[in-house]
């Protein structure tokens, strides 16, 4: 019998009843203390905060099984983090974060994943610093099959989360097969690309690229992040080359005014657009061959190199 089968056996006939968190579990709220010493890089108790990171202290709260709910929900919403997660055993949680001890008839793994799986964004409440509070998080609705049978509802509840964390396990295999089938074209990729830039047994002219015959450097301007706009014309800033451009592209990602554009060093098509700093070395140097119709601003730590080479030939050679 096939997994969804069974679910649909179980389910056959079953009553489904939305029952407030907060009449499922003892929120533990009292118990949650901030640290501000005594962390240390290893140890045997975890330390949670808000956002999910784990640091380890000399003491803890409680022992048992748990699930804990952070409190800022802006933070983990924003980097589509889960905002819910299982915890066993010795633990001390932060005062940014709600611990919820579930009765008996409640799979802790159940509510966990359902959590995870919906939209909190209407129970999180304040505007300067988004807050999921009690109130709120009791609140939430958890559907709960077949309520007057426990048994048979954490036997329900047991088998969806079964059949979930196999399809997540299967999941992260093929992402695991994946991730090393693109490593290894990447790798021939870069093989092939070094090849052809060799020139093996092939005469052929190496001239500066500042060569008179070959083109020239031209520094961008002043362009910084604070001149963005949301129409105007094209500007490409040399922090996006690296992170966002990729060998050529005929759209910007970001505007300039058309006030600050009559000022700004532009590229025009064709060019060349290189990032002369970065934060680590395999990032300086970066290019992307502008192919749009326009000339677009570029920003002072960034060059333009103007040429009578072949755009994408030169862009590919910088990789």
């Amino acid at each position: 019998m096939s997994q969804l089968n069974y679910l649909e056996k179980l389910l056959d006939g079953v009553e489904v009843e939305w029952k407030a968190l907060g009449g499922l579990a003892e929120n533990l709220d009292s118990m949650r203390k901030p640290i501000t010493s005594g962390l240390r890089e290893s140890g045997t108790i975890p330390y949670y905060g808000a956002s999910g990171i784990v640091d380890y202290v000399k003491d803890y709260i409680f022992d048992g099984d748990f699930l804990l709910v952070s409190e800022d929900g802006a933070n983990l919403l924003a980097r589509n983090t889960p905002i819910a997660f299982s915890i066993s055993g010795k633990s001390w949680v932060n005062n940014h974060a709600h611990v919820l001890k579930f009765n008996t008839y409640v799979e802790l793994r159940y509510v966990d994943i359902y959590i995870n799986s919906i939209d909190l964004t209407p129970y999180i409440s304040g505007a300067a610093q988004p807050k999921l509070n009690q109130k709120n998080l009791n609140s939430i609705p958890i559907p709960i099959p077949c309520p007057n049978n426990p048994e048979k509802s954490l036997a329900i509840q047991a088998e969806i989360v079964r059949i979930l964390d196999a399809f997540t396990a299967m999941t992260a295999e093929l992402k695991a097969e994946l991730k090393a089938e693109l490593n290894l074209r990447k790798k021939q990729y870069n093989y092939y690309r070094d090849q052809l830039f060799s020139f093996e047994d092939v005469e052929v002219e190496c001239l500066p690229m500042g060569n008179e015959n070959v083109g020239e450097f031209i520094r961008g301007g002043g362009l910084q992040k604070k001149d963005f706009t949301e129409t105007g014309v094209g500007c490409i800033h040399y922090g996006q080359i690296y992170t966002y451009y990729g060998t050529y592209t005929t759209e910007t990602k970001t505007c300039v005014s058309l006030e600050f554009a009559k000022k700004a060093r532009k590229a025009k098509s064709g060019d060349l657009v290189i990032a002369t700093t970065s934060e680590n070395d395999e990032d300086v140097c970066k290019a992307v061959a502008w192919l749009g119709n326009d000339d677009i601003a570029v920003s002072s730590d960034a060059c333009i190199y103007r040429h009578k080479l072949n755009p994408k030939y030169v862009s590919y050679f910088f990789q």
